[in-house]
């Protein structure tokens, strides 16, 4: 989220926009990006309506044009206040509004007689506009003629490939400094472990790949709730040599540490996370846009829209959602074929380039906002 909003409010300012933000805190802005102009509002983020007094006293000293706000379950304060103030607000949906029976959100929602999904069908009907990767994230009986199906990109310039001599020294680097072995390719998990991300069936295929006498490494970086069952499994099973655990690491450290690897893996677990089941894969997996501005070739799962970013064959490839016998095969075709693996990394370069950058996503999104200012 905090690259997202850094990311756009960036990439508008280039554009000509005057952009101000106002978020829970100063932590929305990783420190590498540009300096912005941030306003904190220093609330917990379960009482974000809390806030609403203090948007209001912004919206009524800045005077903006537009409100863009990033929808949460225990947010909304922003476009209530832009419609009291007769201020068009978009909304920018990158979750579902409304979670399928079932869910502890659902399970909340009908102890509270459905105040929720009204809550959240109502800030739908406020926005001129709705910005979200998938469009089955908005409550059906929101007009589908204001949804945009956006996705969100990579800094092209941040995260870029590395030349054989800088890809030699990332690897020296992990070697000194986290203990990843040399020898052979190396395959990185870049993201949270929570159990949709699927860190596990990649630590699965590892174990089925160096079982077969596979000279490949592993690593993942990124910390979270699955971080410590995956190391037992690593350890119960011998690789933990082979497979590093980084955990979290600086933002600005993770372009240099993605350069240095060889192939991007993905492995989404679409079992552990029921929404994914009910309404698709709605994220905008900024992990694989992240891999493909590296010049790395990406292993992911087969289901949209992810089979329209990665083509099979073409700028990685793809196998069947939970399926570690599978992934292991590709891991291993690209393990076995050095050549393939660099092909594949350069097409996905030159695609995130051309289609999933955040300056094509927010060019994409000025229009939005220039269709509302017109109608406005």
């Amino acid at each position: 989220g905090a690259t997202h909003v850094s990311e756009v409010a960036s990439g508008l300012t280039a554009l000509g926009h005057k952009v101000r933000v106002m978020a829970r805190s100063h932590s929305a802005v990783p420190a590498p990006m540009p300096a912005l102009d941030l306003k904190a509002l220093n609330f917990h983020p379960m009482l974000a309506l809390l806030g609403s007094f203090r948007i209001s006293h912004e919206l009524r000293r800045s005077r903006p044009d537009l409100l863009m706000e990033r929808y949460y379950n225990f947010a909304g304060a922003g476009v209530w206040q832009a419609k009291r103030r007769g201020i068009p607000s978009m909304l920018e949906v990158n979750a579902p509004m409304l979670d399928p029976p079932g869910t502890l959100k659902s399970g909340v929602d009908r102890l509270l007689l459905g105040a929720m999904r009204r809550w959240a069908a109502r800030q739908a009907r406020w926005s001129r506009a709705i910005v979200t990767p998938l469009a089955t994230t908005v409550p059906p009986e929101v007009s589908r003629r204001k949804i945009h199906e956006l996705p969100w990109g990579a800094n092209v310039e941040r995260f870029s490939p590395a030349s054989p001599t800088e890809k030699a020294d990332g690897r020296l680097i992990l070697q000194r400094d986290f203990g990843v072995r040399a020898g052979g390719p190396l395959f990185v998990f870049l993201g949270s472990f929570r159990g949709w991300h699927g860190a596990l069936n990649f630590a699965e295929a590892a174990r089925r790949m160096l079982d077969g006498g596979s000279e490949a490494q592993f690593m993942a970086i990124g910390d979270g709730p699955e971080l410590e069952t995956v190391r037992r499994h690593l350890s119960s099973w011998g690789i933990s040599s082979r497979f590093t655990l980084l955990g979290a690491q600086p933002h600005e450290l993770v372009p240099r540490l993605l350069r240095a690897a060889d192939v991007g893996v993905a492995p989404f677990d679409l079992a552990a996370h029921l929404p994914l089941r009910t309404f698709g894969f709605y994220w905008s997996p900024l992990k694989v846009f992240e891999y493909m501005a590296s010049g790395l070739p990406v292993v992911t799962i087969r289901v949209h829209p992810l089979n329209e970013i990665v083509r099979h064959g073409r700028e990685g490839m793809l196998y069947t959602p939970g399926d570690t016998i599978e992934l292991a095969v590709c891991l291993s075709r690209l393990a076995g074929q050095p050549g393939l693996a660099a092909e594949l990394g350069r097409a996905a370069r030159e695609r995130v380039r051309e289609r999933y950058s955040w300056q094509s996503h927010c060019i994409a999104l000025d229009h939005i906002l220039q269709g509302i200012s017109r109608a406005s």
